[in-house]
C-alpha cells in the first residue's frame, strides 16, 4: 500500500479498497452452531461482517445484479466452509497494531458493535421481520473509522485531537480528511456492494424509515455513551428512543440500560470506556471546553459565491448526488449556500426549512453539520406560536442575529430545543414574493461567538443563494 497520504475521498476509497479490518483476538466462532447462534457469534465482530458480505457478494455479482441484505443472507450462500474460510483469513488486531492505535482500534470496535445491539433490539420491538438486517447495517456504518483506524492510525489521531465532544466529531473529520467517515463508509460500501440499508442517507434529506431511525439513533448513542464528556446529552437521546419506541417515559432508558449490560456480558472487555457509561445512575461530567472551534475557510465562501454569481453548479451538483442521491436544481443552490455557510463561515449546523405544504409550519429540507442530532429527523417548526418567526416569514427577506437572552429572540419550541440556548443566525428567503424557506446557523460553543462580521457574511451568501432561486423560479415560469 501506498504510503502516501490521500487528500480526496475518492483516493482513500482507492487505497483501502483492497484492505480488511482486522478481527478481534478473543473471538472464535463455532461454525457448528446453528445459523442463528452463527449470525449472533459473527456480529460479535464488525470485521467479520464486512469479510463475508465481500465475499459473498462478490459470488452474487457475477450471477445476480441484486445486493445481499445481511448476513443471515450471506451464511446461506456461502455455507459453513465458506464462512470459515472468509473468517481465517483475517489478521488478528493485535497482529497489525499495537499500543494506543490498537486500543482506539478496540474502542470503535466495541462501540460499533454496542451500538448495532440497540438497534437490532429497538426495531425488535417495532415488530421488525428481519432485526438482524439492521444489526448489520449499523455496524457497517463504522467501516470507515475502523478502515482508517486499522490501516492509517497516524491520520486517525489527528481527528482524535480535535474531536473533544462528539458534537465535534464531523468538524474534526472533514478539517483532517476533507470528509466525514460517514462519506467514506458509504463510498466504500458503494465500492464493495454492501446491504443498502447500510448506505442510507441519515441526512434528513428524506424522511427515514422505522430502520434507519434506529440506525441513525444508535450511532448516535454509542458516541455519545463513550465519554463523560458528551453523556450530558443523554436526556435528548432518551426523549428521542421514547417517541421511536412508543412506549411510557422512562421506557428508553430501561431497555437501552439493559441491552447494553448484555452486551457488555457478551462481548470482549472494551479497553477504557464502558458501554454502559452515563446509562446507570453514575453523575456525568459537565460539558467541557470544546478542543476547537471551527475555522472559517476563505477559499471555501470565495468559491460558493463565485459560483452563485455565475450560476455555475456542475461542482455542486455532483457533491449533492454522490451524498445524498438527490438531483434537482433548487436543492443544488441550497446545498451551496449552505456549504457556503458551514465550511466557508465556520458556522457549525446549518438548516434550510421550508414551509410545509399546508402551511404555518417548516420542516427540515437539508442541512450540513447537524448529522446525527437525535432531533433533527422530527423537526417540524410552528411559526404560529413565535413572533420571531411570524415577523421575519411575513416580511422575507429579513435576517436577524438572536441571543438566547432576549425575549424577542425565543424561537418555537422544537428550533429552541434543538438549538440548546446558543446565538443563532436566521433569514427569511424569498420567491415572488412568497416565502421559499428559512435558513438556520448557529455555533455549537459559546466560546465560538457570532460576531457581526459573521453576520454581514451570512446575509451575503443568503442574498447570492436567494438571487439564485428567485432567477430559477422565473425560468421555470418561462417555460411552463
Amino acid at each position: 500500500m501506498s504510503m502516501t497520504t490521500p487528500n480526496r475521498l475518492l483516493d482513500w476509497v482507492e487505497r483501502l479498497d483492497g484492505e480488511v479490518l482486522p478481527r478481534h483476538p478473543a473471538l472464535a466462532p463455532d461454525f457448528g452452531a446453528t445459523s442463528a447462534q452463527l449470525t449472533w457469534q459473527l456480529q460479535q465482530d464488525p470485521a467479520a461482517v464486512l469479510g463475508l458480505l465481500r465475499r459473498a457478494s462478490s459470488v452474487r455479482h457475477r450471477h445476480l445484479d441484486s445486493r445481499l441484505e445481511g448476513t443471515e443472507e450471506a451464511l446461506i450462500m456461502l455455507g459453513r466452509n465458506g464462512i470459515e474460510a472468509s473468517w481465517s483469513e483475517l489478521p488478528r488486531g493485535d497482529e497489525l497494531l499495537s499500543g494506543p492505535a490498537l486500543e482506539r482500534y478496540f474502542r470503535c470496535h466495541a462501540r460499533a458493535v454496542h451500538a448495532a445491539r440497540q438497534a437490532q433490539e429497538w426495531v425488535r420491538q417495532r415488530h421488525d421481520l428481519r432485526p438482524s438486517e439492521v444489526a448489520d447495517a449499523t455496524l457497517l456504518r463504522h467501516v470507515g473509522e475502523l478502515m482508517l483506524r486499522a490501516h492509517a492510525p497516524q491520520t486517525m489521531a489527528e481527528v482524535d485531537a480535535l474531536a473533544a465532544d462528539p458534537r465535534l466529531d464531523a468538524e474534526a473529520e472533514t478539517a483532517v480528511l476533507g470528509f466525514t467517515l460517514q462519506d467514506l463508509a458509504v463510498s466504500l460500501g458503494n465500492r464493495w456492494r454492501l446491504p443498502h440499508l447500510a448506505l442510507e442517507d441519515l441526512s434528513g434529506v428524506r424522511p427515514l424509515s422505522q430502520r434507519t431511525q434506529a440506525l441513525s439513533l444508535a450511532l448516535r448513542l454509542a458516541r455519545v455513551a463513550e465519554t463523560e464528556l458528551a453523556s450530558a446529552q443523554l436526556p435528548a437521546m432518551f426523549d428521542a428512543l421514547d417517541a421511536y419506541l412508543g412506549g411510557e417515559p422512562g421506557h428508553a432508558r430501561a431497555t437501552t440500560l439493559e441491552t447494553a449490560r448484555t452486551i457488555h456480558a457478551q462481548t470482549p472487555d472494551p479497553v477504557g470506556w464502558s458501554p454502559t457509561l452515563g446509562l446507570d445512575d453514575r453523575p456525568t461530567a459537565p460539558p467541557g471546553t470544546p478542543g476547537f472551534c471551527l475555522a472559517p475557510r476563505p477559499d471555501i465562501r470565495a468559491r460558493v459565491e463565485d459560483e452563485l454569481r455565475n450560476s455555475e453548479f456542475d461542482r455542486a451538483r455532483l457533491e449533492l448526488l454522490t451524498r445524498h442521491r438527490l438531483d434537482n436544481r433548487e436543492a443544488v443552490m441550497i446545498s451551496l449556500i449552505l456549504t457556503g455557510l458551514h465550511d466557508g463561515l465556520g458556522l457549525n449546523r446549518t438548516l434550510f426549512l421550508r414551509p410545509s405544504r399546508t402551511g404555518g409550519e417548516l420542516q427540515l429540507y437539508l442541512q450540513r453539520g447537524a448529522l446525527g442530532d437525535p432531533r433533527l429527523h422530527e423537526l417540524t417548526v410552528s411559526t404560529a406560536a413565535s413572533p420571531l418567526l411570524r415577523e421575519i416569514t411575513a416580511n422575507p427577506p429579513a435576517y436577524r442575529i438572536c441571543q438566547a437572552e432576549r425575549a424577542e429572540d425565543r424561537l418555537p419550541g422544537a428550533l429552541q430545543t434543538f438549538n440548546g440556548g446558543q446565538p443563532c443566525l436566521l433569514a427569511a428567503i424569498p420567491v415572488h414574493g412568497r416565502l421559499a424557506g428559512v435558513i438556520y446557523a448557529d455555533r455549537h460553543f459559546p466560546d465560538c461567538r457570532l460576531t457581526a462580521a459573521v453576520a454581514r457574511e451570512f446575509r451575503r451568501i443568503c442574498e447570492l443563494g436567494s438571487q439564485r432561486l428567485q432567477a430559477l423560479a422565473e425560468e421555470k415560469h418561462h417555460l411552463s
